[in-house]
């Protein structure tokens, strides 16, 4: 909104107002600082509460488990006391009676069916079978003890709990020792737990059944307590409000027995807190009458300082303007400060004006000669913009690419798949927001350009997806054009390396042997192999090569056919070690072709060979496993090419080779340290590998 509009709209406010409001600010601390001291002790006051209530519930679990704890170790010993041999509950009736007044209860023995004394399951509350079936279950599943909910017994018996102990022999279940407990022991030791006045504990049983009560117990024996508590019993403890059962407002403090899933409780009525809310309302009361008293004094002392600040307004509207400022004497030092600093602004603004509107020709000189210009792009609206020199860029007239189809119209047909995908990816929130391309442009005139584009998100909307990305685009032409001199300087460098093996491969085919035929087919397969290394080193531009595309390369016809299966996880191999292991692969298949697997003459059955790897604990391990091939045996001495396998992984790599013949064919294991051989674990010494060649 211009100032001039803001001057004449009704969003003013007199100086008085401003001094009223300055006077809430100072007040204001001070009456919220006293409400957050009144409201932290009351906070304070119910964390005290909400703890003690806490520990108290601890104190009545604790009891309650202490107190389980000693029967089920009393019925324990029972159930394992030799006099129950055999099981004749008439003739350790005397020991079941001294067991039951010990622990309060009544105690039977029974074999593992429904509890006897009781009659027929049939005829029994369907509460009550459910209970002892429930308990009856879970004790011949775990042999362990266990402990039902409340339950209601036949006729006017009231409720009881009770607790079945199996009698084991040799891990064989023999029977059942059953204590029966009435409500009354419970409350017994819930009354052993003082509380303080008003204050009621609560035992409830895992289905939410009240069992003991320390405040009217007849009452709510046996009742459910209400769906809130239930629900909120998910955690081993915890405090919450809710309302009792006799309708008043409580805070109910719980702790879980973790052995029988019961509910220890303290509820807190919560009727006490009147007294903190109507001091809290004194209080506020106390604090508006003095921000107004406050406020009207601040009236009184704006008429005296609203005329300067008229005076600073309309020097502010004049250095908005751009026009220079000159303010009255004021006679408020910090006023007349104001009025003296916006004056020194005037003049300060105006000559960096001037600076910026220099320092942004500069740059747009600088662009234009280093043929860059920088772009904006608003994905919402897909608006293109940029510095001055973008669209000569792209051989358009300025103002002519304004979105990202126009764009991709003026690049070259071949590039717009990748251009639009680079700025797809730009703004896909998933992404690093960051993109690169290089694309050609085509000029009307039919020249081709290459253009470097790169782009980051500036802004991003509340889901994270880019509101706004932004970047540089620059001419590379040249640069490409070098780019593709470096590829064709490394072809030529790649075709006379092998003209050079040729060379080699063709002068050691005329050297003369005692088997002249067997000679040149083995030096030309082992400089063949070196070709092969060759031809992938550069492939890769001698950065190494993968160990599968090297055993395909060497192997060849093998692979082709089947008889040799490589397997393996893709393990890439430093430069110094492609030729090594070239060399190793050809003198192994060598050797199968001629003595092994890979030697039965045509129509006969061939073998198969499994060379397979694996990088583990720092070692890379390769083994070449022949299979159904004709009988072997070792050799009385190592062949040339056996010879080589094992100095060239041993002194030239540093591993270690182990050679088995078996009756279907040879195993070589090679054992070599990673560090040795894969690509960025280390490099080799020159010295070492020539010498390893040698």
């Amino acid at each position: 909104m211009p100032l001039t509009a803001l001057a004449r709209g009704g969003g003013r406010r007199p100086l008085a107002s401003h001094l009223a409001l300055l006077s809430f600010v100072l007040l204001a601390p001070i009456v919220l600082l006293a409400v957050a001291l009144t409201h932290a002790y009351v906070e304070a006051e119910h964390d005290l509460q909400r703890r003690q209530a806490q520990e108290q519930a601890h104190v009545i679990a604790s009891r309650f488990e202490q107190a389980m704890a000693r029967r089920l170790a009393a019925l324990q010993v029972l159930a394992e006391a030799p006099a129950l041999d055999p099981l004749d509950a008439e003739a350790v009736g005397p020991q079941l009676q001294a067991v039951a007044r010990l622990l309060g209860g009544s105690v039977t023995l029974q074999p593992p069916r429904p509890l006897a004394g009781v009659g027929d399951r049939e005829a029994l509350p369907a509460a009550l079978a459910t209970g002892i079936a429930s308990v009856e279950q879970r004790v011949l599943r775990h042999h362990l003890p266990a402990v039902s909910d409340l339950l209601p017994m036949p006729g006017e018996s009231g409720y009881a709990v009770l607790l079945a102990v199996p009698v084991l022999r040799q891990n064989e279940l023999r029977g059942l020792l059953w204590l029966m407990l009435r409500p009354e022991a419970f409350l017994k030791t819930l009354a052993g737990v003082p509380l303080p006045r008003g204050w009621i504990g609560n035992l409830v049983d895992s289905s939410g059944t009240v069992v003991a009560r320390s405040a009217r117990h007849g009452d709510f024996l046996g009742q459910p307590t209400a769906f809130e508590a239930q629900r909120n019993r998910a955690g081993p403890s915890g405090t919450w409000t809710t309302t009792a059962l006799d309708g008043q407002p409580v805070m109910l403090a719980y702790v879980m027995l973790q052995a029988s899933g019961w509910r220890a409780s303290v509820l807190v009525p919560l009727a006490r807190n009147g007294g903190l809310q109507h001091s809290l309302l004194l209080l506020g009361l106390g604090a508006a009458g003095l921000i107004a008293l406050a406020a009207g004094l601040a009236v009184l002392f704006a008429r005296g300082l609203a005329r300067p600040v008229r005076a600073l307004a309309q020097a502010a509207h004049a250095l908005g303007r751009g026009e220079p400022v000159v303010t009255p004497p004021a006679s408020i030092e910090e006023l007349h400060a104001v009025g003296t600093a916006m004056a020194a602004a005037s003049i300060r603004l105006r000559a960096r004006e001037r600076a910026l509107a220099e320092s942004e020709a500069r740059l747009a000189r600088a662009l234009k000669a280093a043929r860059i210009a920088t772009w904006e792009w608003e994905v919402t609206t897909d608006s293109l913009a940029g510095s001055r020199g973008r669209e000569a860029l792209y051989g358009r007239p300025a103002g002519t690419l304004r979105d990202l189809p126009g764009l991709l119209a003026a690049t070259h047909p071949e590039d717009r798949d990748r251009l639009a995908q680079a700025m797809q990816g730009g703004r896909d929130p998933a992404g690093s927001g960051v993109f690169e391309v290089a694309a050609r442009t085509v000029w009307p005139d039919g020249r081709i350009r290459w253009l470097q584009s790169q782009g980051a998100v500036m802004e991003r909307g509340p889901g994270g997806e880019p509101l706004r990305l932004s970047g540089v685009v620059m001419d590379v032409t040249e640069a490409q054009a070098a780019m593709e001199r470096e590829k064709l300087l490394v072809a030529e460098v790649d075709h006379r390396a092998r003209n050079v093996l040729t060379v080699v491969q063709s002068l050691l085919k005329m050297s003369r042997a005692d088997d002249p035929a067997h000679f040149a087919a083995a030096v030309q397969g082992r400089v063949a192999a070196l070709a092969r290394a060759h031809t992938l080193l550069a492939r890769e531009r001698w950065d190494g090569g993968e160990l599968f595309a090297l055993a395909r390369e060497t192997l060849g016809a093998h692979v082709e056919s089947g008889h040799v299966l490589l397997r393996g996880r893709p393990v890439d191999l430093a430069a110094h070690a492609v030729q090594p292991l070239s060399m190793v692969l050809h003198e192994l298949a060598t050797n199968a072709a001629q003595h092994g697997a890979l030697s039965r003459p045509p129509g006969q059955r061939q073998g198969q060979v499994v060379l397979s790897w694996l990088v583990q604990g720092g070692v890379l391990s390769l083994s070449w496993h022949e299979h159904h091939g004709p009988a072997v045996s070792a050799p009385g001495r190592r062949g040339f090419g056996l010879r080589v396998v094992e100095n060239t992984i041993t002194r030239q790599l540093g591993g270690q080779v182990e050679l088995q013949w078996q009756t279907t064919g040879l195993i070589c294991r090679l054992r070599i340290a990673a560090d040795r051989v894969l690509r960025g674990a280390g490099t080799a010494d020159d010295d070492r590998s020539l010498a390893g060649l040698r």
